[in-house]
């Protein structure tokens, strides 16, 4: 009897970690035109943590900036990569939404830039709640700013 009770709880065990773990590094998005000629110093980079609190994964952006014929600073290319974080995090659908130029609202800076919102959905398990999340995690300008 106490080994059917052993076996029955190691198989449960087993079963409740038979979760699939994906990889906790690599790209995710790539969009726009690597090739393009970006503004010399445009080159930007930054991390975002994605996950509910406690199981975070951590993502790194990186864009280029080029300006375009009505002297607004766009958004050329962008690049998110897993940089780790916790494999149980799992990140999928990663796109990009732009929109018009527009200038800051802070300051007197009147230069014209782009606004790139990254939206992405994840799924993710702590303990035994679930966590779905379906949205926007954070947003980079023209300006070179990410904003979480």
């Amino acid at each position: 009897m106490r080994k059917l009770v052993v076996c029955a709880g190691l198989a449960l065990l087993t079963t409740a970690c038979g979760e699939e773990v994906k990889q906790a590094n690599g790209l995710l998005y790539q969009a726009g035109d690597t090739a393009s000629r970006p503004v010399p110093g445009s080159a930007y980079s930054d991390s975002v943590p994605v996950g509910p609190d406690g199981k975070k994964a951590m993502l790194r952006v990186n864009w280029t900036v080029e300006r375009d014929s009505a002297n607004c600073l766009r958004v050329a290319s962008m690049r998110v990569d897993r940089v780790g974080g916790d494999p149980g995090v799992n990140i999928t659908g990663v796109r990009h939404r732009s929109t018009g130029c527009e200038t800051s609202q802070e300051g007197s800076d009147t230069t014209r830039f782009e606004t790139a919102r990254i939206s992405l959905d994840y799924t993710a398990r702590k303990g035994i709640e679930s966590f779905k999340f379906s949205g926007p995690v954070a947003e980079v300008t023209g300006s070179g700013r990410l904003k979480k």
